[in-house]
């Protein structure tokens, strides 16, 4: 099984529109995002690296682990992290 490691970060005028433009950024706009446990089977192999599934296959099912942090106040930043 391949396992992608991606990342992103957006912003837009509200909490939804922020979280859809870091989707885009991490190229996995567009999906029904189905969030798993961050086990991770025997055999796996990791890539790591952006990927670009944005124009791919709107409305499919997106296994994920995520990570998220929401900062609404203006010149801060926000981090989050999965290990």
């Amino acid at each position: 099984m391949k396992i992608f490691i991606t990342w992103g970060s957006g912003d837009g005028p509200t909490e939804k529109a922020a979280f859809d433009a870091a989707l885009f950024n991490a190229g996995i706009a567009n999906y029904n995002l189905i969030p798993l446990s961050s086990v991770i089977p025997d055999n796996s192999e990791i890539c790591v690296g952006k990927i670009d599934w944005n124009q791919k296959q709107h409305g499919y099912k997106l296994y994920v682990v995520l990570s998220y942090r929401i900062e609404t106040r203006k010149d801060k930043e926000s981090w989050s992290g999965v290990g």
